[in-house]
């Protein structure tokens, strides 16, 4: 499953519609100023919750600081509150079939019901569960969808603390049975070494890009005595910047993995605030998330975009964003 479309509606009046391709998907925020870190508010970073808002996250997550959820972006928070703004994402399964989402911001106050492929959901939770049906069809009763959605979504500072888990969740912490499903295991984890056969397929996938981008390789491990999934030792220790890295390589592996074992899981992860890794790490992410049969959305400062080769970039922006042309044009 891929994402195809993103339309923001205003009591039916489109705002924004943006159309997602395979490989790199670019969103980027210049500025219209001389003052550059302007453009790190004109919505990049909220264009990236919204998918995830559409993928069951919390209205909050759209105006509030996730570090510090009494931090509110006053303006967004008034604009959702007095319009009927919506947000319609379509997602298209590899035979064609198109699934469609509707989620209105702030929906009680508008007397609104949100739609998962056309079913009324009369609250958040009942649109989860029938979210998890459609996206995860084989996910176990035990697994919210809010467990597996953060491997396709990933858009807070949290990500540099995420290494254990690989995945932020609203709790913080990914148990292994979530890791379990999302790589498919048939079969209980070998206890003498911690891998099983799809573990080991996965391994080669993500060894083979770490090579290319970090020229090392590390690997995902599953720790049985703590129950829970880790890189190998050679992935801590590294800067922020490379962690992140190596996050957004996790993200392209994963992608190749469930095209290659088939598995029911989306093939798209969208990624943000990697501003901080080094220029020719970035050039080679790019590069790589180009290539892919699957979905890799990328935010991206304009004054970064610059220094990278016009052909990483021609052709990959899907949304160029400027203090003139901010995410819900308020």
């Amino acid at each position: 499953m891929l994402l195809k479309s993103l339309n923001i509606t205003n009591q039916n009046r489109t705002i924004r519609n943006i159309s997602f391709k395979k490989g790199l998907n670019l969103i980027i925020s210049s500025t219209d100023s001389p003052h550059q870190h302007m453009s790190n508010s004109v919505g990049k970073t909220t264009a990236i919750r919204v998918l995830d808002f559409c993928l069951g996250a919390k209205t909050k997550n759209i105006y509030s600081n996730p570090e510090s959820r009494d931090e509110i972006n006053p303006f967004i928070f008034h604009y959702l509150k007095t319009n009927e703004v919506t947000a319609n994402l379509s997602l298209q399964y590899d035979n064609g079939s198109i699934l469609n989402l509707e989620r209105t911001f702030m929906a009680k106050k508008h007397d609104r019901f949100d739609l998962v492929d056309g079913i009324p959901c009369q609250n958040t939770k009942s649109y989860r569960e029938a979210l998890k049906f459609f996206l995860f069809p084989d996910a176990g009763q035990e697994l919210d969808l809010r467990l597996l959605t953060p491997m396709m979504i990933r858009h807070t500072t949290e990500i540099t603390h995420a290494l254990p888990y690989l995945m932020q969740t609203e709790s913080s912490k990914a148990p292994a049975s979530a890791y379990q499903f999302l790589f498919g295991f048939q079969e209980e984890l070998s206890r003498e070494n911690g891998f099983g056969e799809q573990l080991n397929f996965f391994n080669a996938i993500f060894s083979e890009y770490m090579q290319k981008f970090y020229g090392e390789d590390i690997s995902l491990k599953y720790d049985s005595d703590n129950a829970k999934f880790r890189l190998s030792d050679n992935a801590y220790g590294v800067g922020c910047g490379m962690r992140k890295g190596i996050i957004a390589i996790f993200n392209l592996a994963y992608i190749d993995f469930v095209r290659e074992k088939r598995l029911p899981c989306p093939r798209f992860a969208a990624q943000d605030n990697l501003e901080n890794l080094d220029i020719n790490k970035l050039c080679t992410l790019l590069e790589l998330a180009n290539k892919l049969d699957g979905q890799y959305i990328l935010t991206l400062l304009g004054s970064r975009a610059e220094q990278i080769d016009k052909s990483l970039i021609d052709g990959n922006v899907v949304l160029d964003l400027s203090e003139s042309n901010q995410f819900f044009r308020i």
